[in-house]
């Protein structure tokens, strides 16, 4: 419903969730621009709910099939001390 009115962006979905859009579709490949949008949509949306702590797979890595070495340059001007980005092995 968001995505239908607003658009693909990072939304508050309530219960310390939030929305992380890596892609333009389901079916899209990640795309390093929307990864950077989202990247500073969630800082907002973090500094508004107030939220101390914000925990983020690496975005369009792993499934995605980009490299961390490309995305994380992305990350680093908007991700705070309370960001923390996790990879599972």
């Amino acid at each position: 419903m968001l995505i239908q009115m607003h658009g693909n962006h990072v939304f508050d979905l309530g219960n310390s969730l939030a929305s992380f859009p890596v892609e333009e579709t389901a079916w899209s490949q990640p795309d390093l621009r929307i990864i950077a949008r989202s990247a500073k949509e969630l800082r907002i949306v973090a500094d508004v709910a107030g939220w101390q702590q914000v925990i983020v797979p690496r975005p369009g890595c792993g499934g995605g099939g980009l490299s961390w070495n490309d995305v994380k340059p992305l990350l680093v001007p908007w991700f705070d001390g309370r960001f923390i980005v996790v990879t599972w092995k």
